[in-house]
C-alpha cells in the first residue's frame, strides 16, 4: 500500500523492511524510480508475547517502546489483540538548541487467525512537535566551515505533525490454489511547519528567509490481489494479478517572510521573525487506477522466467487559489519487468533482469506551472547478479551490475525557462554492489557491502549541467559491521560506514565532503528474557553531514552514547 504524507517513519511498529531496488512500477505504479523501501508492519499472532526497550543517552536522549501481543482466544476464537507504543525525546549532540520529540501508539487485531478467512484491522496515530535542523548555507562550493554546534534557526521554529492510518485486510484462502487479500487504508498526514532557512552568506553575516507550511495531505486507497499456483504444461507457474483504486489530496499554505539576519560566529536564536505574506495557497486531487499480472515461471529444476505488466491512470487537478489557476493533468502508462533465473544447486542463483517506471509531473500530488502539461519521466534499468551461499546458509554472498536510465528527464523550457519544462534530457546511474552477510565461524558475525555508482547528466537544455554528476549520489559507499559473541552472555561490535562526497544539486556547484563514521556496541544478557546493552555512534566524533539539500547541508550528531534495558517474554 502506499504511504505518502510527510512525515518521519519511526520504526517502532515495523516488523520488518524491505528494500527493494531499481525501478518498480509495474507492482507500485507511478514512482519507484531507484527502487522501493517496503515497510512490513507488526500484526496480531497467536502466540502471547510482550516486549520492550528504555534507553537513554547523551543529548538528553531518552525512547521507550513497549510491543504486547495478546491472544483473544477464550474470548473468541482465533483472534488476537496487538498494541505498540512509542514516546522518543531527543537533544541532538553538539547541535544547539535543536529538539525531537515524538510520540506513537498503533493497536491492531485480527479475527480468523490460523485459519483460511482472516481479517486485520489497524491503526497508526504518530505525533511529532520538533524544532527542526536546516543546517549550514554553501560558500565557495561547500557546506560552511563553521561550529558544529552553531544553529542558525530561532527558538520559535517549530515542526508539528499529526498522523492517522487506519488500515482493513482480508486475507481469503480459497484452496491450496488461489489466495485473495483486499486491502482498504486510510491516511491523513497535517504537517504545520515555520523554520529559518540560512540561505546566503556575507562576510560574517548570514542571510536567512523564514518559509511556512500548513499542509494538508490524505490518501484513500484500495487494492485487491490474487496469487494462483499451478502447472501447465509441466511449467510450475506462481501468478499474482491485482487492482488499485486510489484517491489522494493535497492542501497546501504557504507564507514567506525574510530574516532576520545574524552573524556566523555567534547566531542569535532568539530574534523575532519579519512579517510574513501569503506565497501558495492551492487544493490538489490526484485519482489513480491501476492494475497489473505477474508471472514466475519455473520452466525445469535449474531454470525461472519471471514477468510482468501494469497500466495505471493517474488524473490530478489542481485549484490554485493564490494565482487564481486551474491546472490538469492526466497521465496513462504502460510499466514492465521481466527476468531469467539460474539456480544451478540449492547454493546458487544468478540472474538478469529488466524492469521499468515512470514519473508523472504531479507525482507527488502536486501540479507547478512548471510540470503542467509535462509528460511523464521514464526509468529502466538492466542487471545481472549472483547470489551464493556457503557453510550450508550460514554465510551469503551478492552481488550485481546495473545500469538505470532515465530517458525523458525534465529540463527547463530552451525558448523561456518560465514556460513549462520540456522532456529531453537524459540521465544515467550505472554501477556494481556487493554484499557479506552471515557467521564466518561460531561466535563471529559479519555484515559488509560496497557500492560504485558512476552517475551522469547525458543530455539537458542547460549545457553546462551535461557531463556532470546526479545530485546527492555519492560515487563509493561503503560498510562494515562485525559482532563476536564470547562466555555465552557477552556480545561486543563494531565497525567502519564510508559515504564518499555528494553534489548539491545537478550543476554541481556544492560538494559535500565524504566521511567515515565509527559505531560499536557491547551487550550483557542478563537472562534469556532481559539484556543490557550500550551502543557508541560517531566514535570519533567526526563532523560529517547526513542529509543533502540543494541550499542546505545539515551536520550529523557529535559523538553519542546510547544505553539500553529490553525485555522480551
Amino acid at each position: 500500500m502506499r504511504d505518502s504524507g510527510s512525515y518521519f517513519r519511526d520504526s517502532f511498529n515495523f516488523e520488518s523492511v524491505e528494500v527493494l531496488k531499481g525501478p518498480s512500477s509495474t507492482f507500485f505504479g507511478r514512482g519507484s524510480t531507484g527502487g522501493i523501501i517496503n515497510q512490513v508492519s507488526k500484526a496480531p499472532r497467536l502466540d502471547a508475547n510482550y516486549s520492550g526497550i528504555l534507553s537513554g543517552g547523551m543529548g538528553q536522549f531518552w525512547r521507550g517502546t513497549m510491543d504486547v501481543n495478546q491472544p483473544l482466544t477464550q474470548v473468541l476464537p482465533n483472534a488476537a489483540l496487538r498494541l505498540n507504543l512509542m514516546a522518543h525525546r531527543d537533544n541532538v549532540v553538539e547541535r544547539d538548541v535543536i529538539e525531537v520529540r515524538r510520540l506513537g501508539f498503533a493497536p491492531s487485531i485480527a479475527f480468523g487467525l490460523g485459519t483460511p478467512t482472516q481479517v486485520t484491522i489497524s491503526y497508526l496515530m504518530q505525533h511529532e512537535d520538533n524544532i527542526p535542523d536546516y543546517g549550514f548555507p554553501y560558500i565557495n562550493g561547500a557546506p560552511l566551515r563553521t561550529d558544529r554546534s552553531n544553529f542558525y534557526g530561532l527558538t520559535r521554529d517549530k515542526e508539528e505533525t499529526w498522523v492517522n492510518i487506519g488500515t482493513a485486510r482480508l486475507d481469503h484462502r480459497f484452496n491450496d490454489m488461489f489466495n485473495l487479500r483486499n486491502t482498504l487504508r486510510f491516511s491523513h498526514v497535517d504537517r504545520d511547519s515555520a523554520v529559518t532557512n540560512p540561505t546566503a552568506v556575507l562576510p560574517d553575516t548570514l542571510n536567512r528567509s523564514r518559509p511556512q507550511r500548513d499542509t494538508q495531505e490524505s490518501i484513500l486507497d484500495n487494492q485487491t490481489d490474487l496469487t494462483a499456483k499451478f502447472d501447465t504444461f509441466g511449467f510450475g507457474h506462481t501468478a499474482t494479478t491485482g487492482i488499485e483504486l486510489s484517491r489522494e489530496t493535497f492542501d497546501f499554505l504557504r507564507w514567506a517572510s525574510n530574516g532576520p539576519n545574524t552573524t556566523i560566529s555567534n547566531p542569535n536564536h532568539h530574534q523575532l521573525p519579519a512579517t510574513k505574506t501569503l506565497a501558495q495557497n492551492s487544493d490538489t486531487t490526484s485519482t489513480g487506477f491501476g492494475i497489473y499480472v505477474a508471472d514466475q515461471i519455473r520452466l525445469n529444476q535449474y531454470f525461472d522466467i519471471v514477468g510482468g505488466a501494469r497500466w495505471d491512470y493517474f488524473g490530478t487537478e489542481v485549484n490554485d487559489k493564490f494565482l487564481n489557476d486551474k491546472r490538469h493533468q492526466l497521465d496513462k502508462m504502460w510499466s514492465y519487468r521481466g527476468g531469467l533465473v539460474f539456480h544451478p544447486t540449492a547454493a546458487q542463483s544468478y540472474y538478469f533482469s529488466y524492469g521499468t517506471s515512470f514519473n508523472p509531473s504531479a507525482e507527488g500530488v502536486g501540479l507547478s506551472i512548471a510540470t503542467n502539461g509535462t509528460p511523464p519521466e521514464k526509468n529502466e534499468i538492466f542487471e545481472v547478479g549472483a547470489k551464493i551461499a556457503f557453510f550450508d546458509g550460514a554465510l551469503n554472498l551478492q552481488g550485481a551490475v546495473f545500469r538505470i536510465d532515465k530517458t525523458n528527464a525534465r529540463t527547463p523550457n530552451p525558448i523561456d525557462p518560465t514556460l513549462p519544462n520540456v522532456i529531453t534530457g537524459k540521465q544515467r546511474s550505472q554501477g556494481f554492489e556487493i554484499g557479506l552477510v552471515g557467521r564466518l565461524v561460531p561466535g563471529v558475525n559479519v555484515f559488509t557491502g560496497y557500492t560504485f555508482l558512476d552517475t551522469e547528466v547525458l543530455k539537458d537544455n542547460t549545457a553546462a549541467n551535461i557531463g556532470k554528476q546526479i545530485a546527492n549520489v555519492p560515487e563509493h559507499s561503503a560498510n562494515l559491521w562485525i559482532t563476536y559473541d564470547f562466555l555465552e552472555k557477552w556480545q561486543i561490535g563494531g565497525g567502519p560506514s564510508y559515504v564518499g562526497s555528494r553534489f548539491s544539486n545537478n550543476a554541481n556547484a556544492n560538494r559535500v565532503p565524504g566521511f567515515v563514521r565509527w559505531d560499536s556496541t557491547i551487550a550483557y544478557q542478563i537472562t534469556k528474557n532481559i539484556q543490557l546493552r550500550l551502543n557508541a555512534i560517531n566514535l570519533t566524533n567526526q563532523l560529517y553531514f547526513d542529509s543533502v539539500g540543494g541550499s542546505k547541508a545539515v551536520p550529523a550528531a557529535g559523538r553519542t552514547f546510547i544505553s539500553s534495558a529490553s525485555f522480551k517474554f
